[in-house]
């Protein structure tokens, strides 16, 4: 039995950093340890295997991710070497608010994933008006992916996410 902190160090260090980035993200949004105690405990791993990997990402980790693939999705966006995005954004709406999976608000560039769990055919309509709105309304230049957009072969979340972020720097539409 280990402690969810010691836990989330032993997932970031020896499973795949993809599945390692949701991991510490999950464990801790459920257990509730800050990212400076994640970073602390990082410490004590030197020289064990997989710790260059644990290193690398726990400065990445955030509570406010909502799933492993929204945790991928701010991966990818890391790797594209894009600025730091922001979790869940709040976006204030006509009945309550909006939230945005990752983004730049000051640029209103953001990026969601739509899993096939919760965005398939009975509330793709809601998504798209959804979407209609934070564009229309308030401006937002937004990439949604889904899962073969951000692994296998054939993804191109890369070229998405670094195209909409020039897109909204320079202020065009796409």
């Amino acid at each position: 039995m280990t402690s969810p902190l010691r836990t989330a160090c032993d997932l970031g260090r020896l499973l795949h950093r993809d599945q390692a980035i949701g991991a510490l993200d999950a464990l801790m949004r459920f257990d509730g340890f800050e990212l400076g105690e994640l970073l602390d405990e990082v410490t004590r791993f030197k020289r064990y295997r997989g710790v260059v990997q644990l290193r690398s990402l726990a400065p990445l980790a955030d509570a406010r991710a909502q799933s492993p693939q929204e945790s991928l999705l701010r991966l990818r966006w890391h790797d594209c070497g894009l600025p730091w995005p922001e979790c869940q954004i709040e976006v204030p709406a006509p009945h309550g608010s909006y939230f945005i999976d990752v983004g730049l608000p000051e640029l209103l560039f953001g990026a969601e994933y739509d899993g096939a769990d919760f965005h398939g055919e009975t509330t793709r309509e809601h998504d798209e008006s959804r979407r209609d709105w934070l564009t229309t309304v308030h401006g937002w230049r937004l990439v949604v992916v889904r899962a073969e957009n951000v692994r296998g072969p054939m993804q191109d979340v890369y070229a998405q996410l670094t195209r909409g972020f020039a897109l909204a720097r320079s202020g065009r539409v796409a």
